[in-house]
């Protein structure tokens, strides 16, 4: 059996799944090929889950710390079962939604393996054979390991084998202290379980500002989790159902689980044979500006090329590629990219961070205001938080904008915009925000650049 298509797009991720509707949407016959359940890691081992789980955490700790605002509650528990059930269904919900939008869109969904063949024709499974005027790979990523720590489902865990776990464990390391493995730490620590985090590297998301990761991490350990950084696991060794953890430092864990989380690398293997279609050195299909790889008529989008690994960015990426399959000119855009810790005290940026602004020697000022002025964040006891915008020297455009807050990834919106399209402080100081809101801080840091904060002493 074979067909024809103007678009066969390959995973459907938030890249490929977005890919696909975005050519329907403009016209175009489209085949999906996925291998698993449509939207890919972020919504059914990543994204989704982990937030839903976040929330549950959020809750049983507002439940166990709220006397002081008169909410008294009794002995309260978690139902660790029921979150799970809670987390599957928002899942499945989400997921179902996904395919009705495919349907509708008139997409045709192929389930199995997408193999590139030559003269752009691709395989599904084996089974069927379809031509495609252009083709979009979206395969997407996997969880990455590291030498001496083997991951074995049982013991030692990556964030997938972790999330499929039935029960609590009474301790857990997390080895790699980004994003994903903080977001589980959080988690773990607010439902009860005791746990500790390994960062090799100076402090905790070593991406991120210093001063942002810095009080990220007063603030987690506060909560009750232990921060190793500057360290690394340097032996591993089981007995009696526990995992001693021998540390570079010396210092000796005994723990149930151990989570490895660092990083993430492509799906590409596949790929490395295929005639004319370049890989760098770390296995990322290489595109150019239009998302075009090496091989003609051939796009790629997401994971599996070297762009921050975010589920937006590959959203974006795939909207890019799509139009530039149907005949368009339209260069991808990474100079405005929020990226979002979702702990229960949040970090978001947008541009670069203040060193890397030193690196490319571009001369810029920089504004600092914290949440203790601002009523609702004092109202939500979470006043801890602070945020920091740099801005060009001379015009006062907005470079980048990092943010410690309860729901800084809401917050970052109006600072990416603004980056993106080289809003200068004055105009942010001139917005008016909603009072009380978290909001309100942008105009007040946008100020201690311009004419002063007008709660800043």
């Amino acid at each position: 059996m074979s067909r024809d298509y103007q678009i066969v797009v390959i995973g459907a991720g938030p890249g490929g799944y977005v890919s696909a509707l975005k050519a329907a949407k403009l016209g175009a016959k489209v085949a999906l090929v996925e291998r698993d359940r449509v939207g890919g890691t972020c919504l059914n081992r990543g994204c989704i889950p982990t937030k839903v789980m976040l929330e549950a955490a959020h809750r049983y700790y507002l439940a166990t710390h709220s006397e002081d605002y008169g909410v008294r509650i009794g002995e309260a528990s978690f139902d660790y079962e029921k979150c799970l059930a809670k987390r599957d269904g928002v899942v499945a919900t989400l997921v179902s939604g996904v395919e009705k939008l495919i349907s509708a869109a008139g997409v045709d969904l192929l389930r199995g393996e997408g193999r590139l063949l030559a003269g752009n024709r691709v395989e599904v499974e084996g089974v069927e054979e379809i031509g495609a005027e252009r083709i979009i790979l979206a395969t997407g990523s996997r969880t990455s390991s590291l030498p001496g720590l083997t991951i074995d489902g049982k013991t030692i865990l990556d964030s997938d084998q972790l999330l499929m776990q039935k029960k609590m464990p009474k301790s857990l390391l997390v080895v790699g202290g980004g994003a994903v493995g903080l977001e589980f730490a959080n988690f773990y620590s607010a439902c009860g379980s005791e746990v500790y985090v390994v960062e090799i590297m100076a402090h905790i998301l070593p991406l991120e500002e210093r001063r942002i990761a810095s009080g990220l991490s007063r603030y987690l350990q506060n909560l009750g989790i232990k921060i190793f950084v500057n360290t690394t696991v340097e032996k591993v060794e089981g007995k009696d159902g526990l995992t001693t953890v021998t540390m570079s430092s010396g210092e000796e864990l005994q723990v149930e689980w151990i989570l490895l989380s660092v990083g993430r690398r492509p799906n590409t293997e596949g790929f490395g044979g295929i005639k004319g279609l370049e890989l760098d050195e770390r296995g990322y299909v290489s595109v150019d500006e239009y998302m075009a790889t090496s091989l003609p008529a051939v796009y790629a989008v997401g994971d599996m090329v070297n762009s921050p690994a975010l589920a937006h960015v590959a959203s974006r990426e795939g909207i890019v590629a799509v139009r530039n399959a149907l005949g368009g000119q339209v260069k991808m855009d990474y100079s405005a990219v929020p990226g979002v810790v979702y702990t229960f005290m949040e970090v978001a940026r947008v541009g670069p961070t203040e060193d890397e602004l030193k690196e490319r020697g571009i001369p810029f000022r920089t504004g600092q205001f914290g949440f203790r002025p601002i009523g609702k964040a004092l109202a939500m006891d979470m006043a801890d938080g602070v945020v920091r915008m740099h801005v060009e020297e001379k015009s006062g455009r907005l470079l980048s904008a990092s943010i410690l807050a309860p729901h800084a990834g809401d917050l970052i919106a109006e600072l990416t915009l603004s980056v993106k399209e080289g809003l200068t402080y004055s105009t942010l100081e001139e917005v008016i925000h909603a009072h009380p809101t978290l909001s309100e801080v942008i105009g007040e840091v946008s100020g201690t650049l311009g004419e002063g904060a007008i709660h800043g002493l």
